[in-house]
């Protein structure tokens, strides 16, 4: 049972790790295509 629930967590924390990461790419994006518009 403990290693099912430590799958979990860890399956979590790389989904949500990667959703992270994806926002702060978005972010960085956004932020280059404002300045190169000016």
């Amino acid at each position: 049972m403990g290693q099912v629930v430590q799958f979990m967590l860890l399956r979590f924390a790389i989904i949500g790790g990667g959703i992270l990461l994806l926002l702060i790419v978005l972010g960085v994006i956004a932020v280059v295509v404002k300045k190169v518009g000016r």
